[in-house]
């Protein structure tokens, strides 16, 4: 069997999964959480282009022994075990050269599998999220026939030319934790801050940053929005985040296969991230837009900016 025959066996026995979740919970409310970012909603596409991640949270994975390697959580907390795919897309800023600029950003994409875990802590107003994943990336996770089949079928997409030269197929493993406290709690406002971390490939790096919104919500430290009293909420919200990284493989190439044709060796170690946008909660089903602005990765790089959006549902 080859190695994409085994990625599609392990991305449908995920989706296999899912929906065996779904048709056994019984009593146990299963929440699916859809992220969509794409920058094509500002006619660009270079460096972080476009990116996928669907996580089914469900008690059922309450049991699973990658568990053990997750944040421990106390009595108090209100806890959602995850199962988690993403899929990443990185292009150069000129996606028509057959040969990528030495200073411009290589093509790859990844794909992850994940196990994670949330838990909230209303008493202590505290969040904690950890998160541990195996993928891979490079030519097999098929990124270049998903920005083509798209490009072929969008009147305004330049087709990018350069795949040829993508970050070659490497084995990913990593871990993300993170905590967030609360600051201020009113009835129209909430201020946290946070703090995090990721080891690993395809990222190595660390983060600082506030959440804040503004409107009609829950307690944010009381479980995930679709998971609340009210049927109905409402916020905008605005998020600022640094980080310090120490490796990024989408820029520098994986860590065991070095038979790159392009990769950079020059990248910035420090980075400012934006977040912005809005969010309805009706009853079971969350919808949330928003804007992401980041700082240049490498010393030639420009400000780059997506849209994403968020949809959530509990059956």
């Amino acid at each position: 069997m080859c190695l994409k025959t085994h990625i599609r066996f392990f991305v449908m026995s995920f989706l296999l999964l899912a929906v065996s979740v779904m048709n056994s919970h019984g009593q146990s409310p299963i929440i699916i959480d859809l992220r969509v970012d794409n920058d094509m909603t500002f006619f660009t596409d270079r460096y972080y282009s476009s990116g996928v991640k669907l996580t089914v949270h469900s008690t059922h994975f309450k049991k699973s022994p990658l568990n053990k390697l997750l944040l421990p959580h106390n009595e108090e907390s209100k806890v959602y075990y995850g199962l988690s795919m993403v899929h990443n897309l990185y292009t150069p800023l000129k996606i028509f050269y057959t040969r990528v600029p030495v200073l411009d950003h290589p093509y790859l994409s990844y794909l992850l599998l994940g196990s994670s875990k949330h838990s909230y802590n209303s008493k202590k107003r505290l969040k904690l999220f950890s998160e541990f994943q195996l993928g891979l990336m490079g030519p097999i996770t098929g990124g270049e026939h998903i920005q083509t089949t798209i490009h072929e079928n969008v009147d305004f997409a330049d087709p990018a030319k350069g795949w040829d030269s993508q970050i070659q197929n490497d084995v990913c493993i990593q871990y993300t934790a993170e905590i967030e406290k609360g600051l201020i709690n009113l009835s129209w406002f909430e201020a946290n801050a946070f703090m995090g971390a990721r080891l690993g490939v395809p990222h190595t790096e660390a983060r600082v940053g506030t959440y804040m919104r503004w409107g009609i919500f829950d307690d944010y430290f009381q479980g995930k929005a679709v998971d609340g009293n009210s049927d109905f909420q409402v916020w905008v919200f605005c998020s600022g985040q640094y980080y310090v990284v120490n490796y990024n493989a989408a820029l520098q190439g994986g860590t065991y296969n070095t038979d790159n044709v392009h990769v950079l060796y020059t990248i910035n170690k420090n980075l400012m991230h934006l977040k912005f946008g809005g969010a309805l909660v009706y009853k079971s089903i969350q919808v949330e837009i928003a804007q992401e602005v980041r700082s240049p990765e490498f010393p030639t790089g420009l400000w780059n900016r997506w849209a994403q959006l968020y949809i959530s549902c509990r059956f």
